[in-house]
Parts: structure tokens; C-alpha cells; sequence
């Protein structure tokens, strides 16, 4: 949702946040409409995460700012559940299974690795 309005660059920074005051303590109205973009945007992360993520949260201010709390706390923990989910791949046997769930097994530990 957030890349189809071409509104990513509140999450990767890559537009930065303007001044919020302009030369002669005049209010920057881009500043304002960057504001009224960015706060639904971290209105919509805030109210998307469980109640045992909200904490990670506090005191994010801009929807960056959130983002980076995010990314701080679980991408580096992707790299032993990436592992994990290898070797579960690479372990996984039909035995018993019918070829339906072996498949739907496969597929689903494929569809998190993608994730």
C-alpha cells in the first residue's frame, strides 16, 4: 500500500524530513504537508503491530523512526529463522504424507523464506 501511493520514502528515509522553520522563522509549508503524509502512515504501523511489538515503538516520532526501531529489533534475528527454515526445506520428507500436504508443507516453508 504504502509503495503504490509512492509514499516509501517514509520508510527507507530517502526523502528527508524538510525544516520545519524556513530563513526568518518563517513555518516551512512543506514541512506541514510532509507532517499530514507521515502520520497516518505511522498511524497505520502503530495500530498494525501486536501489543508485544507496541513497545518497541515508544517514543518513534516519524514513521522512519518507527521503521528503524522495527528493523533494529527483528532483522537480525531473520538470519537464524532463514537458516531454520532451510534446513527444514532441505529436510523435508513425504513419508506417510499424501502428495497434497507434502506439497502444501514445501509451499508454506518456501512462502516464509520468501518472506
Amino acid at each position: 500500500m504504502i509503495c503504490g501511493c509512492g509514499l516509501n520514502h517514509y520508510l527507507d528515509g530517502s526523502k528527508p524530513v524538510p525544516p520545519y522553520i524556513l530563513d526568518g522563522d518563517k513555518p516551512n509549508l512543506t514541512y506541514k504537508v510532509w507532517v499530514r503524509q507521515d502520520q497516518p502512515i505511522l498511524s497505520w504501523i502503530v495500530v498494525s503491530v501486536s501489543e508485544s511489538i507496541l513497545s518497541q515503538l515508544i517514543g518513534a516520532e516519524t514513521t522512519r523512526g518507527a521503521w528503524e526501531k522495527l528493523l533494529a529489533v527483528y532483522a537480525c534475528g531473520s538470519k537464524p529463522l532463514i537458516r531454520e527454515l532451510k534446513a527444514y526445506l532441505y529436510n523435508l520428507r513425504r513419508d506417510n504424507a499424501t502428495n497434497e500436504s507434502y506439497m502444501q508443507g514445501g509451499k508454506a516453508i518456501a512462502d516464509k523464506l520468501a518472506a
